[in-house]
């Protein structure tokens, strides 16, 4: 699978952790998978999903945050609909540190985004009234250029 992106510059024992980026593979389904293989590598594996969905994943569930709205201020949301593959490999005690890791290489490839989370008071009149109410909202926006 080509690579759009990859931090390799060495073995996994001398980086802090491995990853890679690649276009969509019409050979895979879509969705993720955390393998540990104790007491070595913690590989964190995502295929074919959006880039709003790697977001979230890097900025929510891999923090056991749940994210209840995504907020798009950017021109054109077409690009973070694209789907990818991303794979994460790094050492077990490091684990902990998946989501900054892979936060770290979405900014780095995709410069054009800024992307925080934010506890906003969220209303929604489909749902019951007991789900509406401050949780944690995706924002991403568009960075401006120099």
């Amino acid at each position: 699978m080509p690579s759009l992106f990859s931090n390799s510059a060495g073995t996994l024992a001398q980086n802090a952790y491995h990853s890679s980026l690649s276009p969509f593979n019409n050979n895979l389904c879509s969705g993720f998978t955390i393998n540990d293989t104790l007491p070595a590598t913690h590989h964190l594996q995502i295929y074919n999903l959006s880039l709003s969905a790697l977001f979230m994943l890097a900025y929510g569930v891999l923090q056991k945050k749940i994210i209840r709205h995504t907020i798009y201020q950017v021109n054109n949301t077409t690009p973070l609909h694209e789907r990818f593959c991303y794979e994460l490999r790094m050492p077990y005690q490091l684990r902990h540190q998946q989501a900054h890791f892979m936060q770290q290489d979405l900014a780095q490839r995709f410069p054009h985004y800024k992307v925080h989370l934010e506890n906003q008071f969220v209303f929604n009149p489909l749902l019951y009234p007991s789900q509406s109410g401050h949780s944690e909202v995706l924002i991403i926006t568009q960075a401006s250029v120099s």
